[in-house]
């Protein structure tokens, strides 16, 4: 988003024109609204990273990884909600979930409290060699508010992790704002739960990351205009 200079000016005119003590309370209120316009509509709207509390799957972890490595950025490059944060491709459980020889890998990320969820973002499983398989391919992604029910959001097939070194994000579930706390991952039955095509059982993932709602600036500006006016009617 490109800063308007101009706007800039004008209101820090309006600021050092404007007698705080000795002035009219219209002029003040004035110049503070001018400066809560600036506020709002200056300020870069984008999703922030959630903190994922934990991560608990159906089916233990094979021996070497753990469920853990999905959300504590082990293997990451980047945060900045870009393709360009691209996950390593890891050896032998490094910075990975799998499955201990199970054909399904069901997990339920807790996020510590409801969020308004602006998307989630999956990078598969990235070990070396034809092991890329092991990553999940079709699974139901399912979502609850923090006392409410389980509801479905879309069944979704994760790319395969193109084998390289580094990376970009195999998916991105939007999830248009809904208010959640739990997220679920339930991979179909075999053979499609992961790209093996039946040859193999394991189902893994490399990272996942969830980015919750920021208002709008225009939001922004809004908010802080309706405080203005409240206190002018106390």
């Amino acid at each position: 988003m490109k800063m308007n200079c101009v706007n800039v000016v004008n209101v820090f005119n309006c600021k050092f024109n404007v007698n705080f003590f000795g002035g009219s309370t219209m002029k003040s209120v004035k110049c503070i609204v001018c400066l809560v316009a600036l506020f709002g509509f200056c300020v870069v709207a984008g999703a922030a990273h959630i903190d994922v509390a934990s991560v608990v799957g159906t089916a233990g972890p094979a021996p070497y990884y753990s469920w853990d490595n999905l959300i504590n950025d082990s293997g990451m490059s980047g945060d900045t909600h870009t393709l360009a944060d691209t996950v390593d491709r890891g050896d032998y459980g490094a910075g990975m979930g799998l499955t201990n020889n199970y054909p399904q890998a069901n997990l339920v990320f807790d996020l510590g409290q409801n969020y308004q969820i602006d998307d989630m973002w999956i990078w598969n499983y990235s070990d070396h060699g034809p092991t890329t398989a092991f990553g999940i391919k079709n699974a139901q992604i399912s979502y609850k508010a923090d006392g409410g029910s389980i509801i479905n959001l879309s069944y979704v097939e994760i790319g395969r992790h193109d084998g390289t070194t580094a990376n970009a994000v195999d998916l991105i579930v939007d999830f248009e704002g809904v208010t959640a706390r739990y997220v679920y991952v339930n991979t179909e039955a075999y053979p499609n739960q992961n790209w093996s095509g039946g040859q193999y059982n394991y189902c893994g993932l490399g990272e996942v990351r969830f980015y919750e709602v920021v208002p709008e600036p225009a939001t922004m500006a809004l908010l802080g205009l309706g405080g203005l006016l409240l206190r002018r009617k106390k």
